[in-house]
């Protein structure tokens, strides 16, 4: 199993896909790469279309490499309702850890660990999703 504390504090840089910075999306990418287990990036996606709706499409898309579990384990993702102007997307992810908690990147935060079962994130949940190889 993998140490997750080791991308504690990582920034938070949009499109980042390294230990130099990730966003959430690039937060699993690293995670699983460490794992070794490539991702897809989806790097180009922000540059046609603001970075919600990238994340809105990226989540549509990973679902169909993804199988969606009720009980999550560790290093399953969460996905996660966002609210913006347009309503709420399915446009966050986090890591699994256990009992209730994920780590997870968003902008203006390094990457930190959080409740998802929590006041902010709890009533937010889409479902968890587990890797199939």
């Amino acid at each position: 199993m993998i140490d997750l504390n080791q991308y504690i504090g990582i920034p938070h840089k949009p499109q980042g896909r390294d230990r130099n910075g990730v966003d959430c999306w690039g937060l699993v990418c690293l995670v699983y790469a460490d794992m070794g287990v490539a991702l897809p990036h989806y790097d180009g996606w922000y540059a046609r279309t603001d970075e919600m709706e990238a994340l809105h499409s990226v989540a549509d898309t990973e679902r169909t490499r993804w199988k969606q579990v009720n009980t999550p384990q560790p290093l399953d993702v969460v996905l996660l309702n966002v609210p913006t102007s347009k309503g709420r997307f399915p446009a966050h992810v986090g890591l699994v850890e256990d009992s209730g908690m994920m780590l997870h990147a968003e902008h203006g935060r390094d990457v930190a660990r959080e409740m998802y079962t929590g006041k902010r994130w709890g009533n937010r949940i889409e479902g968890f999703f587990h890797y199939v190889r």
